[in-house]
């Protein structure tokens, strides 16, 4: 596993009067990734030409904000405005962008993102990726199933696991101290075997360290 520096990042935090925190990102790359890309690479430039994949159809954006909104138990929208050509909801602490086409949803929990401060645990007790594609299988299948729906031949493959860390030094003793604060699988997509690269195609699920779902996109 490879580890390196992103951009999963949150504000910086102030731990104690005596700390000095920030947040930070890394990440692992889980063992098949870069061996799915070389062969998205390969395989998917071997031939002269390519067929263009066609999205079947889009989806009301309204009736999909609603079926998540049912289906994650958060009552219903206090607030519901347009920004652009994104719908976005919000309650007392959720919020829920649904893309116009509906097939791009954004969710954030703020009262559970609230609580992962309380909750970090050292880096050497973070959520395995074993253990955050099972999670993410299973908020998948259970909350998620009706928007995610693989075609013909299609697969929902783990290809990273992120961690969110805060650390500080506390001034008085010099001492740093670093603890995992969130966990987040990212999966991708094969289409008849072939991974497909780039930025689309992805799901992310978010879980703080008591399995609580912080986000989703």
């Amino acid at each position: 596993m490879k580890n390196k520096n992103l951009s999963f990042a949150v504000s910086a935090v102030l731990m104690a009067s005596a700390m000095i925190a920030s947040s930070t990102a890394r990440a692992e790359e889980l063992p098949q990734t870069k061996a799915q890309q070389q062969f998205s690479v390969t395989e998917g430039f071997r031939d002269s030409s390519l067929s263009v994949l066609h999205r079947a159809g889009t989806v009301e954006q309204n009736k999909v904000g609603s079926a998540l909104i049912a289906k994650l138990g958060l009552g219903s929208a206090e607030q519901s405005s347009k920004r652009e050509d994104t719908l976005h909801l919000t309650g007392k602490q959720w919020s829920l962008d649904v893309t116009a086409d509906g097939a791009g949803v954004d969710y954030h929990d703020a009262a559970v993102e609230a609580r992962a401060h309380s909750l970090g645990k050292p880096l050497s007790q973070e959520m395995s990726a074993a253990e955050l594609e099972q999670k993410g299988r299973a908020f998948i299948a259970d909350k998620l199933a009706s928007q995610i729906v693989l075609g013909a031949d299609e697969q929902l493959v783990a290809v990273r696991a992120d961690y969110r860390t805060e650390g500080g030094q506390d001034l008085k003793t010099g001492e740093i101290s670093q603890a995992v604060v969130a966990n987040r699988i990212v999966f991708g997509r094969t289409l008849h075997g072939v991974p497909v690269v780039g930025n689309g195609s992805k799901v992310i699920v978010t879980f703080i360290n008591d399995g609580s779902l912080e986000s989703f996109r």
